[in-house]
């Protein structure tokens, strides 16, 4: 069997395109039939109506009635003006009323709510009238198993109280629908002349515009009533949008609002797309660099065809046999395929001909192209690889890094970032080739017995370098590889608190380094010096040339990476000691992030500090709110540190005492603490410009640092200060990324949230306050947002104004067991990867070959996408029980036990019940629950079995109670059960059956190969053999049947295939 069709290599690469269909003429849904060939041509889903045009009829009828009775009753003015003048009430459904049952295909379907509603008209009957058929529809909807449903948008956004009246409509149908997706649809912008046709209870010509001459329209008015509904809706994770997209796209601000928000999909229609010189369908280069932008979201909305066909009338040609919809003046076409294809129009030549043409607007060009354009997508660069790709938007929730000891699979996460590592080995490198230019002294004293190395006339004195928290060596071997660049002997110190981490160095020292390394276990602010070698006897202390440490956190100083240097800084040699890095600043900017404020407004029951805790988060769906004008950057510098730094008080009392200064209170610094740490305290204040009006959810926080500025030019003679070289940098801003540091991805960036959304004007200012906090015993932030606007030259009103924030209460502990010591900075940050990508992500790319000789260690390393490894990120977001199905000898087993052994804590099989004896060895509740025959057939009879089937005599299968057991206890369950079982669950969905699951068929490559596979196993005969190969025909034939399975992996190469169902898994849910 040849691999499926939607399954080709390309799509482990990019971003695979979700494509429904939907006509606004469809009254009446499709029959199974027709939705299968919807399906078959490759749409995803397709929209159905909820009621029909009899409901509508009766709607009307009774608002007419209506109407005519308060007339014949004559009624005073001031009678119908009375609020408790009450609407009619529509009476319940009728079958009559819809086409919409639950079946086979209900999966496939996304409700449309009828467009002819007026959530949005000034007239309150036919305001209450259109709320009442909404939650008519919103209700039968979720009864029928419907998903989401598209609910027709407000079609003005002049009237901001008819506005908030459809808001406060959605809000009361979330509440009739509890587990369904609303999703509002919305124009990206109104574009004149393209308004919506709005035949609706409230008449034809009801939103007509007034001014049709006009030629200034507001392009942020739609956004603007989005942002309504969803504010007053409180931000319901339930909530989402399906944007139209219009012919002409709007700037690319309006287009980066949209990106940040909560799109379920995109909606395009016919004039969207303009005809090729091939008269096939496409799209703008703009509109096509649209599309690529949403789809590298990790929940990419889907694409919504809108009447582009196929009509009923095409389906019912196409089953006839026809090859397009015929019309009596429409000649026969010579093609066989249901509609033209790509590799079609490409090979044919000539004029299209009338006919031809008819055909090429049908959808299948339409599908044909988006389908084109998917496979013409740039492929995932090496930084955007699944794993990186779950991490969007993915809260992080920060650690106390003195209190834990990482694990060595944590340390070789952020061993996997080769950019970071390649510039701290050029910053290490232009240290060392600057000292030796620059004849710098060094503070190794002179072994007894051993010269110094030479260089021509001179020798060249070792310098003491020092690397402090090491971790698992990755800066040790860079040092080494530095020092053999540049012929500069060293001494090298390595400094590890890790005890576990202190075994691995030691063994690294042994197989790797040569023992030439001397390892210290000890807290780097415990340590008394490097002791000069050949001196050991008389314990003969020195200074350190070159400090190496890398403590930085995602906003630079946010895991106390100025406190831990501040504890060893005093071992540097003065005045030209160097510190890697020498500074570092922190950067902050505005940024409206809906996707993650309504997540934290979920975890707020739970988690009363979810909008004072700065985050470490993969910014993926935001819109920078900020422009850069003339004064006024989008990204701004909060504060810098600079090392080392002087720090005479404590230098002078440990001059004087010989000892360190005891911490007391009683001071007038923060907490009344001795203002120890006062020095590494800071606050900026900070104004940015925003031009389009808009609303912001928080501060993103980014840093860079100059690891090391070179002294000397690359041909070794001393740089004029007018000319200095570049200094080496890493940055995490995303304007400066890719000029210092591109694809590094050892930091997330950090999200301070506001616990109020701000709405700003147009050219608004905001000015951002931010404040480092420190008590001698720990550090925290405090952040506070005031929105000003002009108005006038010289004066301006501060319209807003947010509450100030801290994360006192969780602040990072400067303190470490033991006695209350002086103001000692805390233990080596090596946990600063526990609020970064290296919190989880495990080696993006190889680390050094641990015991290999250090001759063999590349200089260089690339990132390796081939390893997708989600053992230590946060579980699947779509928790369903995953159904994996297949023929017997297709690999499915060994697919499982590569999930399992992989995920121990994260997946479980079921659990089946069985009728039959225990056998030597089985646990109940372990293997099987063992239960007698009546309470087997009980739990059938009151409908407790996914799936249940009959072996020689003894009944097995498998409980609903004992899956939603196994869910609730943190586990996604997997089954693997027969084709059998399978229809058994599909028969149970047809009879309305609401179990929810993913499924999954895996396929042989060919049945030729299946063969092989069984007779591979030696334990077969020929007619079990045979058997076995009748019954995957049959099996394979089945997974073929639309809406069965989500997905089908062909086993071909075990490890491309255990990729294709990772990613599947960790898929996250549509709508989340």
């Amino acid at each position: 069997m040849a691999p499926q069709s939607g399954y080709e290599d390309y799509q482990s690469a990019r971003p695979m395109f979700y494509i429904g269909q939907h006509d606004s003429a469809r009254t009446e849904c499709l029959a199974d039939h027709q939705y299968r060939q919807v399906l078959n041509q490759g749409f995803i889903f397709a929209t159905a109506p909820i009621t029909n045009e009899h409901f509508r009829k009766r709607v009307e009828d009774l608002k007419e009635r209506f109407i005519a009775d308060i007339k014949a009753r004559d009624f005073t003015a001031a009678e119908r003006a009375n609020p408790s003048f009450s609407s009619p009430t529509i009476p319940t459904l009728t079958d009559e009323d819809t086409s919409l049952f639950p079946g086979a295909y209900i999966t496939s379907v996304v409700g449309y709510c009828s467009p002819w509603i007026d959530l949005y008209s000034a007239d309150p009957l036919v305001a209450s009238l259109s709320r009442q058929v909404l939650n008519i529809e919103v209700a039968y909807a979720s009864f029928c198993g419907v998903r989401s449903i598209i609910i027709p948008g407000p079609r003005a956004d002049t009237n901001e109280k008819l506005v908030a009246q459809y808001a406060r409509a959605i809000q009361e149908a979330l509440r009739v629908a509890s587990r369904m997706t609303l999703v509002v649809q919305v124009p990206m912008y109104r574009e004149p002349g393209l308004e919506e046709e709005s035949d609706t209870l409230s008449g034809p010509s009801a939103y007509a515009s007034s001014e049709p001459g006009s030629e200034e329209i507001d392009i942020y008015s739609a956004w603007d009533t989005w942002h309504t509904i969803r504010t007053l809706c409180e931000y319901d994770q339930r909530l989402s949008a399906a944007v139209r997209v219009p012919k002409r796209l709007p700037e690319i601000e309006l287009q980066t609002r949209w990106f940040a928000e909560p799109v379920y999909s995109l909606t395009l229609g016919a004039s969207v797309f303009q005809q090729n010189r091939a008269g096939f369908p496409s799209l703008s280069k703009t509109h096509q660099t649209m599309i690529n932008m949403f789809m590298r979201l990790k929940s990419a909305p889907w694409l919504l065809l809108s009447d582009v066909g196929p009509t009923p009338e095409d389906l019912a040609a196409v089953a006839a046999g026809s090859s397009a919809p015929q019309t009596p003046s429409s000649p026969s076409h010579k093609s066989t395929a249901d509609f033209p294809s790509l590799a079609e129009a490409a090979s044919s030549t000539g004029q299209p001909s009338a006919a031809d043409k008819k055909r090429k607007s049908t959808s299948n060009a339409y599908f044909s192209y988006l389908k084109h354009l998917e496979r013409e997508q740039e492929p995932y660069s090496e930084t955007e690889t699944s794993t990186l790709t779950n991490f969007q938007d993915w809260l992080q929730s920060p650690l106390q890094p003195l209190a834990d000891n990482l694990e060595s699979a944590t340390y070789e996460v952020f061993e996997g970032d080769p950019v970071k590592y390649d510039q701290y080995e050029k910053a290490i490198t232009a240290a060392m080739a600057d000292w030796k230019a620059l004849n710098r002294p060094s503070s190794a004293l002179p072994r007894p017995g051993r010269a110094a190395a030479a260089d021509g006339a001179r020798t060249i004195p070792e310098l003491v370098v020092t690397v402090a928290g090491a971790g698992r060596g990755p800066l040790v071997t860079r040092v080494i590889r530095a020092s053999k660049a540049t012929g500069v002997p060293i001494q090298l110190w390595a400094l590890e608190k890790n005890q576990n981490a202190y075994v691995y160095l030691a063994r690294m020292n042994k197989m790797v380094w040569n023992n030439k390394v001397h390892l210290i276990k000890t807290d780097m602010r415990e340590w008394e010096g490097p002791v000069a070698e050949g001196h050991e006897d008389t314990k003969t202390i020195t200074k350190v040339d070159i400090l190496v440490s890398e403590l930085l956190g995602s906003f630079a100083d946010n895991e106390l990476s100025p406190e831990c240097i501040d504890g060893i800084q005093r071992h540097i040699a003065r005045p030209h000691g160097i510190s890697i890095p020498q500074s570092y600043t922190a950067h902050l900017s505005p940024i409206s992030y809906p996707k993650v404020y309504t997540d934290l407004s979920g975890r707020v029951a739970t988690d009363d500090m979810a909008f004072e805790t700065p985050w470490v988060v993969h910014l993926f769906a935001i819109d920078l709110v900020s422009q850069k004008v003339p004064g006024h950057a989008r990204f701004q510098q909060a504060w810098e540190f600079v090392h080392p730094v002087r720090l005479p008080f404590v230098e002078d009392w440990e001059a004087k005492y010989d000892r360190k200064k005891l911490q007391t209170g009683g001071g007038g610094a923060m907490n009344l603490s001795a203002g120890l740490n006062e020095h590494n305290a800071r606050h900026c204040h900070l104004k940015f410009v925003c031009r389009p009006r808009g609303v912001i959810h928080g501060l993103a926080g980014y840093f860079e640092s100059v690891l090391y500025q070179p002294a000397v030019k690359s041909d070794g003679s001393a740089a004029a200060p007018e000319n200095t070289p570049e200094p080496i940098e890493i940055s995490t801003r995303p304007d400066q990324i890719d000029r210092k540091s591109k694809d590094m991805i050892s930091w997330f960036p950090i999200f301070f949230p506001l616990k109020k959304p701000m709405y700003f004007p147009q050219d608004a200012e905001i000015e951002v306050s931010m404040w480092r906090q420190t008590d001698d015993t720990k550090v925290w932030y405090e952040w506070a947002v005031e929105i000003f606007v002009w108005t006038g030259p010289n004066s301006r009103v501060k319209v807003s104004a947010s509450e100030l924030h801290s994360s006192r209460r969780l602040a990072c502990l400067m303190r470490w067991p033991g006695p209350s010591l002086l103001a000692r900075p805390p233990p080596p940050l090596h946990a600063r990867c526990s609020q970064s990508l290296r919190h989880t992500l495990r080696s993006l790319a190889p680390s050094p070959t641990a015991f290999a000789p250090l001759s063999r260690l590349s200089s260089t390393s690339t990132l390796s996408s081939s390893r997708r490894l989600y053992s230590n990120m946060a579980p699947p977001t779509d928790t369903r029980p995953i159904v994996i199905s297949g023929p017997s000898g297709v690999g499915k087993g060994t697919l499982i036990n590569k999930l399992f052994n992989k995920y121990p804590e994260t997946f479980c099989l079921s659990v089946s019940h069985t009728t039959r004896n225990p056998r030597a060895g089985e646990n109940n509740g372990e293997h099987y629950h063992f239960v007698p025959m009546a309470e087997f057939e009980d739990l059938i009879a009151k409908d407790g079995f996914v799936e249940h089937a009959q072996f020689s005599g003894n009944r097995y299968g498998t409980s609903k109670q004992t899956i939603a057991d196994q869910t609730a206890s943190g586990r996604v369950v997997v089954l693997d059960i027969e084709m059998m079982g399978v229809q058994q669950i599909q028969e149970q969905r047809a009879r309305g059956g609401n179990w929810q699951a993913r499924y999954v068929f895996v396929a042989p490559p060919s049945t030729e190969i299946l063969e092989q596979r069984l007779r591979g196993r030696g334990t077969e005969t020929e007619a079990s053999v045979q058997k076995r190969l009748a019954q995957a025909l049959k099996e394979i034939e089945y997974s073929k049947t639309p809406g069965v399975h989500d997905i089908i992996i062909v086993n071909d190469d075990l490890d491309k295939a255990f990729k294709e169902l990772e990613d599947f898994i960790y898929k996250p849910a549509q709508g989340q």
